[in-house]
């Protein structure tokens, strides 16, 4: 597990400031999930990790996921067909 920082804006008091939290995950997408569902409603700005690569000290940043919401249309109306087979009737109307 690594630490990832997100740094997103909350519609609630602060929604003028960016705020940044730190989220210990296996990968940034779960940080930005916790954070989504953390502070629902929020916008997911950027996030990224930083520690020790190779011989010295990095960060990497990650560009948000897109995030959209898709309204759920109601389902087709099925029609209903009515078949109306007769069947012959047996032992009616022989062979001559």
């Amino acid at each position: 597990m690594k630490t990832y920082h997100v740094k997103f804006s909350y519609n609630g008091k602060d929604e003028l400031e960016p705020q940044v939290r730190s989220y210990k995950t296996s990968s940034v997408i779960r940080a930005f999930e916790k954070c989504l569902r953390e502070y629902p409603g929020s916008k997911l700005i950027e996030g990224w990790r930083e520690g020790g690569y190779l011989d010295g000290y990095g960060i990497t940043r990650y560009e948000p996921p897109s995030i959209v919401k898709v309204e759920a249309e109601p389902a087709p109306k099925v029609e209903q067909l009515e078949l109306n087979l007769s069947l012959p009737e047996v032992g009616k109307g022989g062979s001559k």
